[in-house]
């Protein structure tokens, strides 16, 4: 695929958001998993013991995002097409969240806790995709992001 300046800008930073989501939503989870008669657990105690996990859901997040394109942009992607595609990688990296927490010892998160997770993880990538498009629209409304072609040719289709 091709991209313009713009649209690699737009992937990488919807890629950032989607990682750091991700990342505080696996502490905030964990930390109401594993939360003792209300007393949080720093980031170093959940790190430590949840590291392996953390990696992974990074690492499938990625391959997972690869596969099925969720950073493409194009120019006549549509709000139905981001939907779809959002849903597609929350439906898959809930394999992923499922997988995790019935190999461990110890569950991961609840079952419960698990689709809490995922539905704010779907609805904050979600929103966040949602406002990148809005802007990135906004962008191409106030003239930003045009395509200048020329064209080489004299012909009936070339004259207006």
């Amino acid at each position: 695929m091709r991209h313009t300046r713009y649209s690699k800008n737009i992937s990488s930073i919807q890629f950032l958001l989607d990682i750091g989501i991700l990342i505080l939503l696996v502490f905030h989870f964990l930390n109401i998993e594993y939360s003792h008669g209300g007393r949080l657990l720093s980031i170093q105690q959940l790190l430590k013991a949840h590291y392996k996990v953390l990696i992974l859901f990074l690492v499938s997040w990625y391959f997972i995002s690869f596969n099925i394109g969720l950073y493409k942009i194009s120019r006549f992607s549509g709000l139905i097409e981001i939907v779809k595609k959002n849903i597609s990688q929350i439906l898959i990296f809930s394999i992923i969240v499922f997988a995790v927490s019935g190999f461990k010892e110890s569950d991961l998160f609840s079952t419960k806790l698990s689709l809490y997770f995922l539905w704010v993880l779907f609805i904050l990538t979600f929103f966040s995709r949602f406002v990148l498009f809005l802007l990135l629209k906004l962008y191409r409304r106030l003239g930003g992001n045009f395509r200048r072609i020329i064209f080489v040719d004299e012909n009936l289709n070339t004259y207006s």
